[in-house]
């Protein structure tokens, strides 16, 4: 046993050992009080044996405890069934510690459709202190750098405890991406226990490019390994892995890659967006060397640039060859970011000229104006007070068309190309994008879509 697994064992027999005498002197009976004149949302929180029993709002959630059952579940109020899940709120800060409950379960909907007090707050956070201080010190440091996925760190590690010290080893050595990654791309939290038994021993024992590829389904080498490594140390979305082992495996330029410290998540986005034809080496220099996509002001720098690039790619799709290669000549010699930036806008205007619109894919009435040209849209944008110029790249792919409606309300009319349908009305705004009044919207709908019906 080494010193780290003799740790452990002795903090979780020494915090057993305290919460069980705690539990048996003096359990919580955290009763809810009436409040603002019976405004508030019902809620209670309650220990028993094994579990917190959190019941709020008419949801009851089952938090096993650590030293018993370890895990959640949602019971049906009605059938009283019960069904297990894995959180993917973020309960402990950077350090381990447990977070606020209002932060941690409403931060994306700061107005909930109940009221709950202060004296909820405090009492939730009271529970949920007792319930996180049953799992060691030690195991809770070891997933706080998991984000949305420390739930789940706890659950392995409770399932097979010596997937703490291969943890602790990966994150000494900085390769908590392999586990992040696997976690991802396998979806891991919407598996069985059972399942995620075999998974936690698989992350310890397999050979990591086998195991990779067998949950990505895409050949994996070592050098795909050494690259996930290179993304920081907290999780990304499973679109990243993926779209990095996509490039490493299909494209000659992802060998600049093993001379880069650090691999931005948001690099890889932007490589997704560009065409294949554009994918050039320069290029992944340059957003490797320029632009952190991560932190600070570069962030709206990379969503702009994320734009631009949609913009491009988009009239990209439907140039003349020609065209396309003097693009791909053009790129070559841009060296910066900012030149760059400069290359996307200058090709994107050029293109919007050269390349002709398509015809109106439907027959039209009197009042009704095709926008047949790329500088009819921007008028109409300037005149309606709408984005309608960013959608240009939609309209010469066909998958969108634009017409003014010329009445005593005008209005921008939107038709979209659908799969299996055509083209169908799909909605019309006035000035501001202000709604039109419902008698014009029923009389688009009858013209366009029952005539096609």
């Amino acid at each position: 046993m080494t010193a780290f697994d003799t740790y452990l064992w002795s903090s979780c027999v020494w915090t057993q050992q305290l919460e069980n005498r705690a539990m048996r002197q003096l359990e919580f009976n955290l009763t809810p009080r009436a409040e603002h004149d019976g405004e508030a949302a019902p809620w209670r929180y309650r220990f028993t044996k094994n579990a917190l029993v959190e019941e709020l709002d008419g949801n009851r959630h089952v938090y096993g405890l650590w030293e018993s059952l370890f895990g959640c579940w949602i019971v049906d109020p009605v059938t009283r069934r019960s069904y297990e899940i894995i959180p993917t709120w973020r309960p402990l800060n950077q350090n381990g510690v447990w977070r606020d409950q209002r932060e941690i379960r409403f931060h994306a909907a700061p107005v909930y459709r109940g009221t709950f007090s202060p004296r909820w707050r405090y009492e939730a956070n009271a529970a949920f202190a007792g319930y996180f201080t049953g799992i060691p010190q030690v195991t809770r440091s070891l997933v706080a750098s998991f984000e949305h996925l420390q739930w789940l760190g706890l659950d392995l590690i409770w399932k097979e405890c010596r997937f703490a010290p291969f943890l602790d080893d990966e994150l000494f050595n900085e390769r908590e991406q392999f586990v992040f990654s696997c976690c991802a791309l396998a979806d891991a939290t919407v598996r069985s226990r059972a399942w995620r038994h075999e998974f936690v021993i698989a992350l310890m024992t397999e050979k990591r490019p086998g195991l990779l590829g067998r949950l990505s389904r895409l050949p994996c080498s070592k050098a795909t390994l050494r690259a996930i490594y290179k993304l920081g140390r907290t999780p990304c979305s499973k679109e990243v892995y993926q779209g990095l082992i996509n490039f490493v495996n299909e494209h000659p330029s992802s060998k600049v890659f093993r001379h880069a410290d650090q691999i931005p998540p948001g690099t890889i986005s932007v490589l997704e967006r560009l065409p294949r034809e554009l994918l050039q080496t320069n290029i992944v220099n340059i957003l490797l060397r320029d632009l952190d996509l991560v932190s600070g002001v570069a962030e709206s720098v990379g969503e702009r640039l994320q734009e631009s690039i949609d913009h491009l790619a988009g009239f990209f799709a439907v140039a003349p060859t020609k065209l396309k290669t003097a693009m791909a000549d053009s790129l070559r010699r841009v060296r910066d970011v900012d030149q760059l930036f400069s290359y996307l806008d200058r090709w994107e205007n050029r293109l919007i000229e050269v390349i002709e619109f398509p015809p109106s894919p439907v027959r039209t009435f009197e009042n009704l104006v095709p926008l047949s040209s790329a500088s009819a849209v921007r008028e109409e944008g300037r005149l309606m007070q709408n984005c309608l110029a960013d959608l240009i790249p939609y309209v010469l792919q066909e998958r969108v068309y634009f017409f003014h409606l010329d009445g005593a309300v005008p209005g921008t009319v939107v038709l979209v190309n659908t799969p299996d349908l055509g083209w169908r009305f799909s909605e019309a705004l006035g000035v501001g994008n202000e709604p039109l009044p419902e008698q014009t919207i029923d009389r688009l709908h009858s013209l366009f879509n029952h005539r096609q019906d």
